[in-house]
């Protein structure tokens, strides 16, 4: 049996400049921390190759310390006689002059794709067993049609595809073109045993059990609030026909969103319930929604909340304009009495896309106004 480790997207080195000092540190942690884990995974499951397809590093010129930590980590891998198979993606792309798979050696057992379309496989011998191993470098602009470079040789044993793209692009995604897409159908004529692709955040499966059957493994790490849920790597395992796909997991830490109804609360208890979905090792969206007793500062409340989580991010969708706090000061003679009564009128005869422009601005000009009065 042929055990090969597949994963994608670890995209070491991303800054996370929008999480703060504190939070972004813990997290590129975190990166490193991971592909410690993958290697130790390789091991433990005897795998007898690791395939990444493609975005290993954010960048495509990565500091020259962690370029020293990959290099590492394959040369471990190698002292155990496990090959590695890379295809650059559209992060690290292969591209630039200054490109880290043009400036940077890797130890022997390191196979890096560099070509736009893949002129032969590299042959392998995993046991008693040939594997030939197919790959890109992404890139557009020189081969729109990568898969006609991909399909099956005449030889026998395993034959494994690695592509950076996105499979089936939902019509009208602007951003396909740049991704290489592809159809399912087009891996199925490829007539490969496996596709290990990469790209995609998101575990997914196509062609299932079938000629063809490719699989984002998603990133082993949530890199952003939207990339919910477990993280895991793939473990393929060969035998006879379709390889049998065991999802490893993996990740220091996972993502999650939660919405607090705020109706009928004051700030204070807006405080406690985000509290409760606190722990140093979480990554996590909070949306504010409802009408609360006051108007609501996220900013001040995600200030006050934010070390007790990895990362924290509020998003306040809670409604100003019709609360009884809005219509009891709209009458003061003053200019926060004023501001209210003018945005309060506006908004009787806004469009549903004008109002939240006028419901956002009452939000933040009587924040503005009460931090002034405290001054």
């Amino acid at each position: 049996m042929i055990r090969v480790l597949h994963t994608a997207d670890l995209h070491l080195g991303r800054s996370f400049s929008s999480w703060g000092a504190r939070s972004a540190e813990v997290h590129q942690a975190d990166l490193r921390h991971t592909l410690d884990r993958i290697g130790q995974l390789a091991v433990e499951h005897d795998a007898q190759l690791v395939v990444i397809s493609g975005d290993l590093f954010d960048i495509h010129h990565p500091p020259a310390t962690l370029v020293s930590l990959v290099r590492s980590w394959l040369g471990n891998l190698a002292s155990r006689g496990i090959p590695v198979g890379i295809i650059p993606g559209n992060h690290d792309s292969y591209w630039y002059e200054q490109s880290v798979y043009r400036n940077h050696g890797f130890p022997a057992n390191t196979h890096v794709f560099t070509g736009a379309t893949c002129e032969q496989p590299i042959p392998l011998r995993l046991g008693d067993t040939d594997l030939f191993l197919y790959g890109i470098a992404h890139d557009h602009t020189r081969e729109r049609q990568p898969l006609q470079s991909m399909k099956r040789r005449d030889a026998g044993g395993l034959h494994l595809g690695m592509l950076h793209a996105t499979v089936d692009p939902a019509a009208g995604l602007s951003v396909a073109d740049r991704y290489l897409p592809v159809s399912s159908a087009e891996l199925v004529a490829t007539g490969l045993d496996y596709i290990a692709l990469g790209h995609i955040h998101r575990q997914h499966d196509y062609n299932l059990g079938a000629t063809g059957w490719a699989s984002q493994p998603g990133s082993p790490e949530p890199l952003a609030l939207d990339e919910t849920g477990p993280r895991s790597v793939n473990l393929l395992s060969f035998d006879d026909g379709s390889p049998r796909i065991e999802r490893l997991a993996i990740g220091e830490r996972q993502a999650s969103r939660a919405t607090i109804e705020c109706t009928g609360l004051d700030p204070t208890e807006i405080v406690e319930r985000v509290r409760q979905y606190s722990g140093p090792e979480r990554i996590v969206e909070i949306i504010l929604s409802g009408t609360p007793n006051a108007i609501v500062d996220a900013e001040s409340i995600q200030a006050e909340t934010a070390s007790g989580f990895c990362y924290l991010s509020i998003v306040d969708r809670t409604d100003v304009a019709d609360t009884g706090f809005a219509r009891a000061i709209e009458h003061e003679q003053t200019i926060r009495g004023y501001f209210v009564r003018s945005l309060r009128e506006r908004a009787q005869f806004a469009s549903e896309d004008e109002r939240e422009i006028i419901d956002l601005a009452l939000k933040r000009g009587l924040i503005a106004l009460q931090k002034r009065s405290v001054r």
